[in-house]
C-alpha cells in the first residue's frame, strides 16, 4: 500500500519562513515630499502599496494558521494510528 509521509518539522520550517515574510517585519521607507499631480499620484500609489501589503500579510497569516492546524492534525492522526496499530499487534499475540 502506498503511504503519504508528512514531516511536521518541515511544516514548522515553512511556518518560520512565512513568519519572516510578514510585512510588520519590514520598515516603511517611503513618503511624498512634494506638491502637485505627481505627488498625488505618488501618495495614491503608497496607499495602494500599503493596502496590498496588508492583504498579503493577511494571506500569509491565514496560511500560517492553516499549516499550524494541519501540523497538529497530522500529529494527532499519527499518534492515533500508532495507538490502534499497537492495540492490533497486542490482540494478535
Amino acid at each position: 500500500m502506498d503511504e503519504i509521509s508528512i514531516a511536521p518539522e518541515v511544516i514548522e520550517e515553512e511556518i518560520a519562513a512565512l513568519k519572516g515574510l510578514l510585512g510588520g517585519n519590514a520598515p516603511k521607507a517611503y513618503s511624498v515630499q512634494s506638491l502637485g499631480k505627481s505627488a498625488e499620484c505618488g501618495q495614491a500609489f503608497i496607499q495602494y502599496f500599503d493596502s496590498l501589503n496588508a492583504s498579503l500579510d493577511q494571506l500569509i497569516s491565514n496560511t500560517i494558521a492553516f499549516l499550524e492546524q494541519a501540523k497538529a492534525g497530522y500529529i494527532k492522526a499519527d499518534q492515533s494510528s500508532a495507538r490502534i496499530l499497537q492495540q492490533f499487534k497486542e490482540a494478535i499475540r
